[in-house]
């Protein structure tokens, strides 16, 4: 059960995200957040950062997108040539998408040399090449929950959120052993 702010309730699904990567041998990686000016995007950036220490990894750091697949591709063109991760969280399935399209014009392969992973679970994701392993996030039940949270506050009376905010993990193709790890 979770119970906390709703600007947390993005942040859920990132240890298993993290994890799921971690037992796959990764143990470098990249995150492209998305506009700071975002609470959604500093909260995901908080949640990753998080996994990633709680994991003992490393964050080769965080580059920043506005939440499209032409973001993702844009940062993603600039540092594929030096990339030293292994695995690379995006904060959303769109600029996923955009970064594995510049990676794979720079000749690395997905999942063979670096993993990709995303969030939301948009449904093309299960289309992309090859299809992304993402995190499936209930807005719906998020959008009841703040509600009910916000009048819980104006009411006083505070409600605490169930297991209906909790994310999926969905796990695809874009992700796969590290590079030089034993299967």
């Amino acid at each position: 059960m979770f119970s906390g702010h709703p600007s947390q309730l993005t942040a859920i699904g990132f240890p298993a995200l993290i994890e799921h990567l971690a037992s796959l041998g990764h143990q470098r990686f990249l995150h492209i957040a998305g506009p700071t000016t975002w609470s959604a995007a500093r909260n995901r950036s908080r949640a990753y950062e998080a996994a990633i220490a709680e994991q003992g990894l490393q964050s080769e750091g965080i580059v920043f997108g506005d939440w499209s697949a032409s973001s993702g591709y844009e940062s993603m063109s600039r540092i594929a040539a030096d990339l030293q991760a292994t695995a690379v969280v995006a904060a959303n399935d769109q600029m996923a998408l955009g970064a594995m399209l510049a990676l794979s014009e720079q000749g690395i392969s997905i999942p063979g040399d670096v993993s990709v992973t995303g969030v939301d679970d948009i449904p093309e994701a299960a289309y992309f090449s090859p299809p992304l392993t993402t995190l499936r996030v209930d807005f719906a039940a998020q959008g009841r929950a703040a509600v009910q949270e916000l009048l819980g506050q104006i009411n006083r009376t505070p409600r605490p959120y169930g297991d209906v905010l909790a994310s999926e993990l969905i796990t695809r193709r874009s992700t796969g052993r590290a590079p030089g790890t034993l299967p």
